[in-house]
């Protein structure tokens, strides 16, 4: 008889022998209805992820892409750390959407229609092993951890002079480049970690010679127990009444990308011509950075809470430069959702979470996936955002952002 583990096709990448054959099986099935699964290794073990079914029908085809479903194989296999635990609770009960908190059990997914008989057609059957694929992007960090590798050279970002273009861009903003360095260590990429083929780390070419690179950003590290567990890249940009620019990594210069024509932002002509579409990532996240595990900020603001008195505590935002307006009490998860296992990080520390929202239907959705992780381990508190801010980052100061939450603290 065939090996059914074979009917799906894998990614160049994925070494089956370090994957369990039961976790092949299990994602070979679920793909044969929901289409690519990503194999990806967290804390509570190998997770399966996929398209939510709930999520397809509700955002449609960017769901195949997004793969909100997660999977916790090992607890539903009662593989590893599981193993000693196997008839202490429910196995089925190990599937659910991030997006929209729907809890499914396995054998309910693998009998779903198949995607092409829920009207989607040239489906793709690939299971792609992430975890194997992280390794390939990690390096010694001197002390034998194994982390992402680095964006490439950096600055400190108290280091360089206020005419800088990083510096320019953080103080015109009302930004103290000392503390944004004493919370997040940031710093300005001045030269980039070089493609490498034999690992498939590229940069997506945009016009104008523009590449989505770390090099010319902000970079934001992300310090967890003491170990750099990634970073994040921030575009530098700048607007002059109808124009918009953004620093070239490469000519290291602002150079002109938009015109503002009867309020709606537009691309200059000559790049819409150029075969490269232009989607900068405003964050650009460092390869092998396991999003799903991780906060930023979070060591300065267990270094913080620790010195003060009281109630342990951290105010909870969607991006570096939010909970950077805050200070040190601030953390920031990466995309837009907060999962179980950064919920357990930030409990572990913090008996009392606040948490803003940005004003949009980004926030909105950021806002269900923190109650689902945290209301049921720390006090949650939500602070409301004033309704002239999109977020704490439009705020003029970190004195503004504290008179926000002073009365939750």
């Amino acid at each position: 008889m065939q090996d059914k583990s074979d009917d799906i096709s894998t990614s160049e990448g994925l070494a089956r022998q370090d994957i369990p054959r039961q976790v092949m099986l299990l994602a070979n099935a679920l793909s044969r209805v929901h289409g690519e699964v990503v194999i990806r290794r967290e804390g509570h073990g190998l997770h399966l992820y996929m398209a939510s079914p709930e999520a397809l029908e509700q955002d449609g085809l960017k769901e195949l892409q997004s793969k909100h479903l997660t999977v916790n194989a090992d607890r539903y296999l009662g593989l590893g750390q599981w193993t000693n635990r196997v008839g202490t609770y429910n196995k089925e009960l190990s599937a659910v959407c991030h997006k929209y908190g729907t809890k499914y059990t396995v054998e309910q997914l693998k009998s779903l229609p198949p995607l092409e008989k829920r009207g989607i057609k040239n489906v793709k059957r690939t299971v792609f092993n992430s975890a194997v694929d992280r390794e390939k992007y990690l390096v010694d960090d001197g002390k034998g951890n194994m982390i992402p590798n680095h964006p490439g050279h950096t600055l400190p970002i108290n280091e360089l002079p206020d005419d800088h273009p990083a510096v320019e861009y953080l103080l015109n903003r009302g930004y103290d480049p000392e503390a944004l360095y004493r919370q997040f260590r940031c710093a300005f990429c001045h030269m980039e970690t070089p493609e490498n083929p034999d690992i498939k780390l590229y940069y997506r070419r945009l016009p104008g010679g523009f590449k989505d690179t770390p090099q010319g950003r902000l970079i934001f590290y992300i310090d967890v127990k003491g170990i750099q567990e990634g970073w994040q890249a921030r575009i530098l940009d700048k607007i002059e009444g109808d124009q918009k620019f953004h620093w070239h990594p490469y000519q290291n210069r602002w150079e002109l990308t938009h015109v503002r024509v009867n309020g709606i932002w537009t691309l200059r002509p000559d790049y819409k011509k150029e075969p490269y579409a232009w989607k900068p990532s405003k964050y650009r996240t460092g390869n092998g950075t396991e999003r799903s595990r991780v906060v930023l900020g979070y060591d300065a603001a267990v270094e913080w809470s620790n010195k003060s008195s009281g109630t342990p505590w951290a105010c909870l935002m969607e991006g570096p430069l939010d909970a950077g307006r805050m200070g040190p009490p601030g953390l920031a998860f990466l995309g837009k959702y907060l999962n179980e296992e950064q919920g357990k990080l930030i409990a572990r520390k913090f008996r009392k979470v606040l948490f803003i929202a940005d004003a949009d239907a980004s926030g909105r959705e950021s806002k269900k996936s923190i109650y689902r992780a945290l209301a049921d381990k720390v006090e949650l508190v939500e602070v409301p955002l004033p309704p002239e801010y999109k977020d704490v980052g439009e705020m003029s100061d970190t004195t503004t952002a504290w008179r926000l939450i002073a009365k939750y603290i």
